[in-house]
């Protein structure tokens, strides 16, 4: 049986619950699903196990973690309030990291490209070519907008052909590409001049206010149900990026802002991209050998909810829940970015100069 924690993840996915949550709104929910949580029989002894698998507030310990199990859960100073602690994950939700692993043997592949003086430390060329086929396939691949109306789904104009009729294609909350590229240039520079009143000595809590107002407009964007958070603790998760450092968390939200305050670095891998990425995965590697291939240049990608969008789909193949997961963030930067690259060599598909923000937009499509 999965862990409570791995349950109350997909519950979240699913935006039926929200985070922080208490003790009686999962009781809640389980009584609507009808004993169900994850579509699985949870454990027995919410308050217990909440309690055993959780650390916080302050330096105070659960038993269950104390003994050696794994943190599951924070615990705040609400009275029977919590969050899901994920830092003691590997990609794969509700495992403990693996130990150090040996270096995977060279491919056949990365022995030639190191004979011939190509890049291999970083498997670039491997890399590179996946970004290749990524075009390719969605250069030729017609697309036509489904809608969900009140009379059921209905298609819209189409089918198009090539990358910038995909972009023209674009519809998000009733906004074509112009507009929602207009919205999210606002964003970006109103984050921009945070970051140069930070480093500028601006007032501290002037910046968090203001953080937590921008933050809460693209939330409004693209992300209702996503998680409040304040101003401390938004210029306490940027501060990181804006210093070039590793990030250390994300979630729905979280992406959207970190990609607007570095928009050439980081994409927007909410569910309808990782679902975009992985069926052209699946389609351009239809055979076990070639997927794994794909998966050990970018092992930590997968899905982040699969009921997601007016095209829910399955996997072939088994992948890893994303969701929450810095490393696949990361992963699907550089992909992405790729993309971006091989877009605009040697001339710029079908135009002006590609983004890594209309990529993700012709990707966010796909995945809808």
């Amino acid at each position: 049986m999965s862990n409570l924690r791995d349950l109350l993840q997909i519950e979240i996915q699913r935006g039926k619950l929200s985070e922080p949550f208490s003790v009686t709104e999962v009781r809640r929910l389980i009584r609507a699903n009808r004993g169900l949580l994850g579509g699985t029989t949870p454990p027995r002894h919410l308050n217990a196990y909440l309690a055993n698998h959780s650390t916080g507030p302050g330096s105070r310990v659960g038993e269950a973690v104390r003994r050696g199990a794994a943190r599951l859960f924070v615990k705040h100073s609400k009275p029977g309030t919590y969050s899901l602690d994920l830092d003691d994950c590997d990609p794969e939700v509700g495992t403990a990291p693996p130990a150090p692993a040996r270096p995977p043997a060279r491919t056949a592949r990365q022995a030639r490209a190191a004979r011939r003086g190509e890049p291999t430390t970083e498997s670039g060329t491997i890399k590179d070519d996946i970004a290749s086929r990524f075009v390719e396939y969605l250069r030729a691949k017609p697309f036509r907008l489904l809608l969900n109306t009140a009379a059921g789904q209905v298609w819209g104009a189409g089918p198009v052909v090539g990358w910038r009729n995909r972009l023209t294609a674009y519809e998000w909350g009733g906004n074509n590409w112009a507009t929602t590229e207009g919205i999210l240039s606002g964003f970006a520079a109103r984050l921009i001049q945070l970051e140069n009143e930070v480093g500028g000595g601006g007032n501290q809590q002037q910046i968090e206010a203001d953080l937590e107002t921008v933050y809460n407009d693209i939330r409004a964007w693209g992300n209702p149900r996503g998680t409040d958070r304040s101003g401390p603790e938004l210029l306490a998760l940027l501060t990181p990026l804006w210093a070039s450092q590793p990030i250390t968390r994300v979630d729905s939200t979280l992406t959207k802002l970190y990609a607007l305050a570095r928009p050439d670095e980081y994409v927007m891998y909410d569910s309808r991209v990782a679902t975009a990425i992985l069926t052209i995965a699946e389609d351009l590697c239809r055979t076990d050998d070639k997927i794994e291939v794909f998966r050990g240049e970018y092992g930590c990608l997968g899905f982040c909810n699969v009921e997601s969008g007016t095209r829910p789909r399955g996997y072939r193949f088994k992948w890893r829940n994303a969701y929450r997961v810095c490393a696949a963030q990361l992963e699907a930067n550089d992909l992405c970015r790729r993309i971006v690259a091989r877009l605009n060599r040697p001339q710029p598909e079908d135009g002006a100069p590609w983004t890594l923000r209309e990529v993700e937009a012709v990707l966010f499509m796909e995945g809808y």
